[in-house]
């Protein structure tokens, strides 16, 4: 109410960055005539609940995606890193965030071969779990989503395996 209070009267351009469910983004809709809701989404059914008009982004190509892994691991790729990389960024489906995540791996000193084989088993396990959503995962936006959950899952295991032994490596899943 005081957000509604605060810019019903004023020419205000909202913006809401990553919206995860109709409900968040619906909240964010207070402006009056002269204010604008941007939301950005990975989830099309937000912009239908409301109403908004859609654009949609292409996912990276993988020269895109090698730049940005390139710069994100800080230095040029060798021959076999290149391969691989481009291995991992096709199985992340090209996203920005899931190709950050797996550079700040590699620059932690996770091999890339490990980070594919490792995204791989990982979406297959997501897949196996009683998970409908998962289970059903055949367009590719619902792998997208779904390489995306993985790289995100990835990421906090080695944080916490980092946290909890220092300087040690293992591929073995918390328990």
């Amino acid at each position: 109410m005081q957000l509604r209070t605060l810019v019903y009267d004023k020419a205000v351009l909202l913006v809401v960055d990553d919206a995860w469910n109709p409900e968040d983004a619906q909240a964010f809709n207070v402006g009056g005539a002269r204010c604008q809701v941007l939301v950005t989404t990975r989830e099309a059914a937000i912009a239908e609940v409301l109403g908004a008009c859609t654009y949609s982004l292409d996912v990276m190509k993988p020269s895109q995606a090698m730049e940005l892994l390139t710069k994100k691991v800080g230095r040029a790729l060798t021959e076999k890193e290149t391969q691989e990389s481009l291995a991992l960024a096709k199985a992340v489906g090209y996203l920005p965030l899931a190709l950050e995540l797996a550079a700040a791996q590699v620059a932690g000193g996770t091999p890339w071969t490990v980070l594919v084989q490792d995204m791989q088993l990982e979406v297959a396990r997501l897949i196996s779990l009683d998970n409908k959503s998962a289970r059903d995962a055949h367009d590719e936006a619902s792998l997208k989503k779904l390489s995306l959950t993985a790289s995100l899952n990835l990421s906090i295991r080695r944080l916490q395996e980092e946290s909890f032994y220092p300087g040690f490596y293992s591929r073995q899943p918390m328990v």
